[in-house]
């Protein structure tokens, strides 16, 4: 963690210091993983610092361990996109060969060899998904939507490549062949449907204006505007008060419109850290909009196929991970739960025994895992008091789902305290807009508290120190508090 910090700070000597120690004690431990990973980060130093011919070489090495991660993995690059892209879905092993066989792709290698050899990383034997390989469950949504006739338009700041290294959904040549770019999930389109994918300027109110006007008029596409960090939809809320949330009701024109909003507090600063959630479920009334904040792979890639499937109309807002939830592997998604499930609003304890429960913990999207870390430590020195606390995940927050939160909390039977956790502040998260649908779901008797972030005028802290200590106090509160 502190080497990313000195990495993103521009500190590079200090930075590949650090990760070379963590490659020689992940070496010495036999932990690949980890070594490949601190491998990654000494290739973008390399790359930063103009050392191409390293970084080429450094890159040899990351196949070499990602091969060895994979037992049998002689072409981990086509294993991966063959097995999570479009081309899983045709069944067809020699179609990627061939695409890739046109491009440059030796000299493309230090900015591609640890990205795709980490979706070479997929556990098949336990068929899993990791989310950090976001792009393979939004490729397969995607191309399954293309295959069905729907059309595909996505545009945004960097999104061929997605910010988070996320997508990688147009590859660039790097000789002065042709083709100069190739995007693998055009052959997944079938009955007419387009395919755009559009790095756009970084003008959000330009951008998603237009992105507005194009959902309302071409009716069978799913259109995507997604934002770099969704803190930067603020400059584009005009679109939001004054079309996208009430178009419908005052025109007639109903938009399908969905946007992705990077969010989470990872300690990267107020203007990378918040979509301003409080701010649009405030625009939320009368079913005009859908709200969701998903904290698994599948329930991300449930919520994009819907919206390009179903009939009824409506903007989506997702909060999408950042990078602390796409690298966390406890939202790894079973590939049946793609195939066979469905997005859920809510999302219950599995661990904990109802009867002894007595305190719920309701939040959304990556908070979950680090209460899950919190409640974890607990067991250990009060393992009585961990076992009486669940953790719910409220993962679509409007229309909110009272019927499915109801169910779960009819579970309890000794309910004594309900706490609404949130990263953010208190008035720019969704505590206000929640309480009285939670206190109205809440049995006689049992105490709601909230538990956020003190108020703060600009939201989040650029301090990797000073987020740590916010977060842990954060869930112990949550948890004990």
């Amino acid at each position: 963690g502190i080497g990313m910090l000195r990495l993103y700070e521009n500190r590079l000597e200090e930075a590949e210091e650090l990760f070379k120690e963590a490659r020689a004690l992940a070496k010495s431990a036999g932990d690949r993983l980890s070594e490949f990973q601190a491998n990654e980060y000494l290739v973008m130093i390399e790359l930063q610092r103009g050392l191409h011919e390293r970084a080429r070489e450094r890159c040899d090495e990351l196949v070499a361990i990602g091969s060895r991660l994979r037992e049998g993995s002689e072409a981990p690059f086509a294993r991966a996109l063959q097995g999570l892209c479009v081309y899983a879905l045709e069944d067809d092993a020699t179609a990627l060969d061939a695409a890739v066989s046109d491009l440059r792709i030796a000299d493309a290698k230090h900015r591609l060899a640890f990205v795709l050899t980490r979706a070479a990383l997929v556990d098949i034997e336990r068929k899993r998904i990791d989310s950090a390989v976001t792009r393979a469950v939004e490729a397969l949504a995607c191309a399954t939507a293309l295959r069905a006739g729907v059309s595909l338009r996505l545009s945004g700041l960097d999104v061929q490549r997605g910010t988070f290294m996320h997508r990688h959904a147009v590859w660039h040549n790097q000789a002065d062949t042709a083709p100069s770019s190739w995007t693998p999930l055009a052959p997944a389109a079938r009955r007419g449907a387009r395919l755009e994918i559009h790095n756009s300027l970084l003008s959000e109110e330009a951008v998603l204006g237009f992105e507005y006007g194009h959902s309302v008029q071409a009716r069978d596409t799913l259109t995507v505007w997604e934002a770099q960090f969704g803190d930067f939809v603020n400059g584009a809320q005009i679109f939001l008060d004054h079309y996208i949330s009430c178009g419908e009701e005052k025109w007639g024109l109903p938009s399908g419109l969905t946007l992705l909003l990077p969010h989470g507090h990872e300690g990267a600063g107020p203007e990378q850290s918040n979509a301003f959630l409080g701010r649009m479920l405030q625009l939320c009334g009368a079913d005009n909009l859908r709200v969701a904040c998903p904290s698994t792979s599948a329930q991300y890639a449930h919520l994009l196929l819907e919206q390009a499937m179903t009939p009824r109309r409506k903007p989506l807002i997702v909060l999408t991970p950042k990078t602390r939830l796409m690298s966390d592997p406890r939202s790894q998604t079973p590939v049946r739960a793609l195939a066979d499930g469905r997005f859920e609003p809510v999302l219950d304890e599995v661990a904990a025994d109802p009867v002894t429960v007595r305190r719920v913990v309701l939040c959304s999207g990556k908070l979950h895992y680090e209460l899950r870390d919190g409640r974890d430590a607990m067991s250990v020195y009060a393992p009585e008091r961990a076992a009486e606390i669940a953790l719910v995940r409220v993962e679509q927050l409007y229309p909110f789902p009272s019927d499915e939160l109801g169910a779960v909390l009819r579970r309890y039977p000794r309910l004594e305290t309900a706490v609404w956790a949130q990263e953010e502040t208190r008035h720019q998260g969704a505590w206000h807009f929640v309480r009285d649908e939670l206190s109205a779901l809440l049995p006689a008797g049992v105490t709601l508290r909230e538990v956020s972030r003190a108020p703060s005028a600009a939201g989040a802290t650029a301090s990797a120190v000073l987020h740590r200590e916010q977060q842990a106090d954060l869930v112990r509160q949550a948890l004990d508090g």
